[in-house]
């Protein structure tokens, strides 16, 4: 049996629906960032902070920091390893 393991987690964060402008029909549900932690993502430990930090890419150091008043919605999903000994922001 193969042995899987999570290598990170993409986070997807969502603005408040009820603030976006559109013009009629459903309004279609998109991030409006798309970045990558190496620990799990719970927005329960960011109650007291203004700020968040994420990876840009998996696979590079670059990092983007945005204010947590925006974020509405997060989404998290799992980022299994491959064969290779890549990891997120190394």
């Amino acid at each position: 049996m193969e042995t899987v393991k999570i290598e990170g987690w993409k986070v997807e964060l969502f603005d408040d629906p009820s603030k976006l402008s559109f013009i009629a029909g459903e309004l279609p549900k998109r991030p409006f960032f798309i970045g990558y932690s190496r620990e799990r993502f719970n927005p329960d430990n960011f109650q007291d902070k203004e700020f968040i930090t994420l990876y840009v890419n998996r696979h590079a150091p670059d990092t983007c920091t945005l204010r947590l008043s925006r974020v509405f919605e997060v989404r998290c999903t799992p980022v299994y390893a491959r064969e290779t000994n890549t990891s997120i922001g190394e």
